[in-house]
């Protein structure tokens, strides 16, 4: 390996360890700010972020447990039929296949597509669309 190339690993290799300490301290501040309540509306942002941080470095575990505390909290916030959940419920069966845990995996792909199919029923009532 060249020294440019070298020098070029070395250096993502600190942006990765930089990141990491970055986002490590922003769960801690996030967290204390929100008096220790991991459900606080303020998380949702942290906990997405500090998950597409992981998935994306293929850290699939890390990223998991941030999913997952991101459903629990949605979950809570908006109620278990939320549109919010798809993209949530999507990236934890991602994690799950990465983790090689491919029945989790189906299972949250499965929630996933009957939220998005639930709501593409038309719902509407005929006397509705003929106001509209």
């Amino acid at each position: 390996m060249s020294n440019s190339s070298q020098s070029k690993a070395n250096v993502k290799v600190e942006l990765m360890h930089a990141s990491a300490q970055i986002y490590a301290y922003i769960y801690a501040a996030q967290h204390e700010y929100c008096r220790l309540d991991k459900k606080h509306p303020f998380m949702e942002q942290t906990y997405i972020s500090i998950a597409m941080f992981n998935r994306n470095l293929k850290r699939y575990a890390e990223s998991l447990a941030m999913w997952k505390e991101l459903e629990a909290l949605q979950t809570e916030l908006y109620g278990v039929d939320s549109m919010v959940l798809l993209f949530t419920w999507k990236n934890i069966g991602t994690c799950y296949m990465g983790v090689g845990k491919s029945e989790d995996a189906r299972h949250f792909m499965n929630k996933a597509m009957a939220l998005m199919q639930g709501v593409m029923k038309d719902t509407d009532k005929e006397e509705q669309k003929k106001k509209d």
